[in-house]
């Protein structure tokens, strides 16, 4: 059986975790080795999801913040506007 990929978001990085059991780990158990994919300054993503493929997609909200995108995908650890920055304006 494959592990999971889930994503959990600090406020400087954005860390992979593979998972080898269910999504809620008892306390203080833990739930396998972090990487980071990606750092953001500036606007946080609020949202974070990654495809069975392994795409990484994250959500910036417009609440004030001049983002160019409100939807990416992580490409080699940058945001690009996902499926193009037309449609996101």
């Amino acid at each position: 059986m494959k592990g999971r990929t889930f994503l959990g978001a600090t406020t400087a990085s954005l860390a992979a975790t593979q998972l080898a059991g269910p999504a809620y780990a008892a306390a203080g158990s833990t739930a396998g080795q972090r990487t980071v994919v990606a750092r953001f300054w500036g606007s946080m993503p609020t949202s974070v999801t990654v495809s069975r493929h392994g795409r990484i997609f994250v959500n910036f909200r417009r609440w004030g913040h001049d983002v160019p995108f409100t939807v990416a995908e992580l490409r080699q650890g940058k945001p690009v506007a996902y499926p193009n920055a037309e449609v996101n304006r």
